[in-house]
């Protein structure tokens, strides 16, 4: 009776392990949003540019850097929420992973365009800050996806 009823156990902890997905709905939410955020801070900033390269003095080849900066921000940006996405949805950890690591230089071009750019208009800072905001709340959240992902894991 005892070795039946750890049977019928192990095979229902089998069948709610599918049941129960381990991936997070708030990280798939923040990601998707954040796709739509990105395509449109690499619009502005590529409109932003055009005007400050009209109508503002650069100083000379500092212009081109930045925009390269947009268009690296841009890549980087569309690699690290498709890892985020396949890592979250698949529940494979070292996707998740690698999204957390290409944060790092994505957080260095948001600082940059914040702060350090030749001209920061107001415009930039906000649009910088509210992409910080979004990547601070993505890799907490891809923090405890991944801990979670691993954890269950060990279980099993």
């Amino acid at each position: 009776h005892k070795f039946l009823k750890e049977k019928v156990k192990s095979i229902l902890k089998f069948f709610l392990d599918f049941i129960q997905p381990n991936s997070s709905l708030t990280l798939q939410m923040f990601l998707y949003f954040d796709r739509i955020y990105s395509v449109l801070f690499f619009l502005f900033e590529l409109i932003l540019y055009i005007y400050k390269g009209t109508e503002l003095p650069f100083p000379s080849g500092c212009l081109a850097p930045e925009i390269i900066g947009i268009f690296f921000f841009l890549i980087l940006q569309i690699i690290r929420l498709h890892l985020a996405t396949i890592g979250n949805k698949t529940e494979i950890s070292m996707y998740l992973m690698y999204s957390i690591f290409l944060s790092i230089p994505v957080i260095v071009i948001y600082v940059y365009y914040l702060r350090y750019q030749v001209y920061s208009l107001a415009f930039d800072v906000s649009l910088a800050s509210i992409g910080l905001v979004f990547l601070g709340i993505e890799v907490i959240v891809s923090v405890i996806a991944l801990i979670t992902i691993r954890k269950n894991d060990t279980e099993n």
